[in-house]
C-alpha cells in the first residue's frame, strides 16, 4: 500500500479539525468577550529510507532520506488577546480594560466572615481550597460582564451564577467584625456614648476651652488620639448635650472619620471660672489674684478687667492673654494636674508686660493652692467598638461612606449585592437606594435617598500565569486546570496585605468587551483549510489510480 494514501487521510482529518475550530470562531463573533481558537499541525514520524553519513577521505557527507508519514495535531490555543470594548449604557454592565477575570461562584450565598478565606501575604495571594469546599461553592471566571439582579438584590450573570467580591469598612480592617460595642466615657458630666465603628478606639474626649461664653466647638487630634471639646462650662446649660454632640460630630467628619458621637447627660459646673478684679483682687478657681502696682501712675491700670480660665486641656502650656478689648485675662494651663502658681503668674505679668500695661503688675497667691485639678475633663479611653462592615453576616446591607477612606474585607469572599435598602448602623433605619454606579476598581456604590453615598461592596478579580490554559466551560465561563496556575486574586481597596492591585485591568461600567475574532482572518484560514482538505482529498484519489494501475499490470 502506497504511504501517500494514509498521509492523505490525516491531512483531510486535521484540517477538518481546522474547519471545527474557524467555525467555532465565525459562529462567536458576537459572543460577549469570546477568545477565538487557532489550530496547529506538527508532521508525524519520518520513516528513514537511508541513514545520514559522515564524510570520508575519499567522498562527503550524505543526508539521511526520510519519507514523511503525514500530520498530525498539535494543539488548539486559546487566543487570550482583548477584545474590542463596546458602549451599552446600562449600569450593570461591565468590561474589564486589561488583566483579570470575573469571579462568579455556583452554590449558597456567602456572607459570614471567613467562609471563603483569601491570603494576600507577599508573594501569595489565593484561596484556601479547605474553606473553598467548606463553603459549597464552585468557583468559575469570566469576561463577560453583562451582570444581572434577583429579586433579593443578588449580583449575578446572565445564568444565574452569583458574582463574588469584597465587603467593605471606614473603620481599622484588621480588627475583627464581632458583635462588641463600643464603651461609654464620661466627662464633665457629660456621657459620650460612640457610635458603630473601631475608628475611634483609643481616644479620649478631654475639655479645652471652658470659658464663660466660650462657643461650642471641637477639635480631633488624630496623632494623640484625643477628641477636643470647647464650651461653656462656667454655668448649668452652658453648653447643652446637643450642641456637644454636634461640635464634635462636625469635627469627626471634618477629619475624614466616618464614626459618629452622641452625647447625654448635662454639663457639670466646673467652678467659679472668672472674676472681675475688684479692690485689685480676684478669685478664680480657689485662687486669690492680687494686683500691685509699683508705679503710682500706673495705678487703676487693671480697673474693669477679669481674669478667667481659657483652655485646660492635658498638656497645655501655661500662658496668658490679655484682651484689652473686652478687658480679659486668660490664663491657660493643664488644669487637669498640678499647675504652678508661680507658672502662672509670670505668664501673667509677661502678657501684661507684652501689652505695656504698668510695669510691675504682680499677681500673687494670697489664699487657696495647692490648685485642685479639675475633675473629670479626661474621660478615659474609648475602647471596644469593632468595624462596620458593608457586607452584614445576614445578608444585610450596612452602610459604609463612599466619600471617605475605604479599607476591604479582601481576607474573605462573599456575594455582592445591591439591595432596595442600606441600614444605617447606630439608628435603626432603613434608606431606599435611588441608584448604583460602578467604578474601574469594581467598587459598587449607592446613592440614597438622602443624598448620602454608601459603598455596597468591591468586585472581585483574578488573573493567572497562563490564562491560555484556562479550561472553557460553556455559559463564556472558565474554570483553572492544572496548566493555567491557580487563580491570583486582585487586592482589595486599602488591603492590609501586599497590594498587587496595579496589575490588573480597570472595570468600566456600561461597557462590554466584544469578541476577539478577527472575520477577515477566519475567512482567510477557511480558505487556506479547505484548498489543504481538498488536496489531501485529491491525493487520495491519485494513490488509487496508481494502485489501479499497479493492479492493471496482470491482466
Amino acid at each position: 500500500m502506497l504511504r501517500s494514501l494514509y498521509s492523505g487521510i490525516s491531512g483531510m482529518k486535521v484540517n477538518q479539525t481546522k474547519m471545527d475550530v474557524i467555525g467555532n470562531n465565525i459562529s462567536n463573533v458576537g459572543t460577549t468577550a469570546f477568545k477565538s481558537s487557532r489550530a496547529r499541525f506538527q508532521d508525524m514520524l519520518s520513516q528513514s529510507v537511508t541513514n545520514a553519513m559522515s564524510p570520508s577521505a575519499n567522498l562527503g557527507g550524505v543526508n539521511p532520506s526520510q519519507v514523511g508519514l503525514g500530520v498530525k495535531l498539535a494543539g488548539i490555543d486559546t487566543i487570550v488577546s482583548q477584545g474590542n470594548m463596546q458602549s451599552t449604557s446600562r449600569s450593570l454592565d461591565v468590561a474589564l480594560d486589561g488583566e483579570g477575570y470575573f469571579m462568579v461562584g455556583k452554590g449558597p450565598t456567602v456572607f459570614q466572615d471567613n467562609s471563603i478565606q483569601v491570603n494576600h501575604q507577599p508573594g501569595t495571594h489565593n484561596i484556601s481550597n479547605e474553606s473553598l469546599t467548606n463553603s459549597r461553592m464552585q468557583i468559575n471566571y469570566t469576561r463577560d460582564g453583562s451582570f444581572t439582579l434577583d429579586s433579593d438584590g443578588n449580583l449575578l450573570t446572565s445564568d444565574g451564577y452569583r458574582v463574588l467580591g469584597y465587603s467593605l469598612t471606614n473603620d481599622i480592617a484588621s480588627v475583627e467584625p464581632s458583635a462588641q460595642s463600643p464603651n461609654v466615657v464620661t466627662a464633665a458630666g457629660f456621657n459620650f456614648a460612640f457610635g458603630p465603628g473601631a475608628s475611634l478606639n483609643g481616644y479620649s474626649v478631654v475639655l479645652g476651652k471652658i470659658g464663660p461664653d466660650t462657643v461650642a466647638s471641637a477639635e480631633v487630634d488624630t496623632v494623640t488620639k484625643r477628641i477636643v471639646l470647647n464650651g461653656d462650662f462656667s454655668k448649668s446649660n452652658g453648653i447643652t448635650s446637643e450642641q456637644a454632640a454636634s461640635a464634635i460630630n462636625k469635627a469627626l467628619n471634618a477629619a475624614g472619620i466616618p464614626q459618629t458621637v452622641r452625647v447625654g447627660g448635662e454639663n457639670a459646673t466646673l467652678g467659679d471660672l472668672s472674676d472681675n478684679i475688684t479692690a485689685d483682687t480676684a478669685e478664680v478657681l480657689g485662687l486669690t489674684f492680687e494686683v500691685g502696682i509699683s508705679v503710682p501712675s500706673d495705678a487703676g491700670a487693671l480697673n474693669g478687667y477679669s481674669i478667667e480660665i481659657g483652655n485646660i486641656a492635658p498638656g497645655t502650656s501655661t500662658s496668658a492673654e490679655v484682651d484689652t478689648k473686652y478687658k480679659k485675662i486668660i490664663i491657660n494651663g493643664d488644669f487637669t494636674s498640678s499647675i504652678s502658681e508661680v507658672d502662672i503668674q509670670n505668664a501673667i505679668n509677661t502678657a501684661l508686660q507684652n501689652k505695656a500695661i504698668g510695669n510691675s503688675a504682680n499677681v500673687v497667691t494670697v489664699s487657696g493652692g495647692p490648685i485642685t485639678p479639675i475633675g473629670g475633663t479626661i474621660s478615659g479611653i474609648a475602647d471596644g467598638g469593632t468595624p462596620v462592615q458593608s457586607i452584614d453576616e445576614d445578608g444585610v446591607l450596612n452602610y459604609v461612606d463612599a466619600t471617605k477612606d475605604l479599607k476591604s474585607y479582601d481576607g474573605s469572599l462573599k456575594t455582592l449585592r445591591i439591595p432596595d435598602k442600606v441600614r444605617i448602623p447606630g439608628e435603626n433605619i432603613d434608606l431606599r437606594v435611588v441608584s448604583h454606579s460602578i467604578d474601574k476598581e469594581g467598587l459598587i456604590s449607592g446613592v440614597l435617598e438622602d443624598g448620602r453615598v454608601a459603598a455596597l461592596g468591591q468586585i472581585a478579580m483574578a488573573s493567572f500565569k497562563n490564562p491560555a490554559g484556562l479550561a472553557k466551560m460553556g455559559n463564556n465561563l472558565y474554570t483553572a486546570s492544572v496548566n493555567s496556575g491557580e487563580a491570583t486574586l486582585r487586592s482589595g481597596i486599602g488591603t492590609l496585605g501586599e497590594d498587587n492591585s496595579q496589575g490588573y485591568g480597570d472595570a468600566l461600567q456600561g461597557m462590554l468587551e466584544a469578541s476577539n475574532v478577527d472575520l477577515a482572518e477566519q475567512f482567510t484560514e477557511m480558505i487556506i483549510t479547505s484548498r489543504a482538505f481538498q488536496a489531501a482529498g485529491k491525493m487520495i484519489t491519485t494513490g488509487d489510480e496508481i494502485l489501479q494501475d499497479i493492479i492493471n499490470l496482470k491482466r
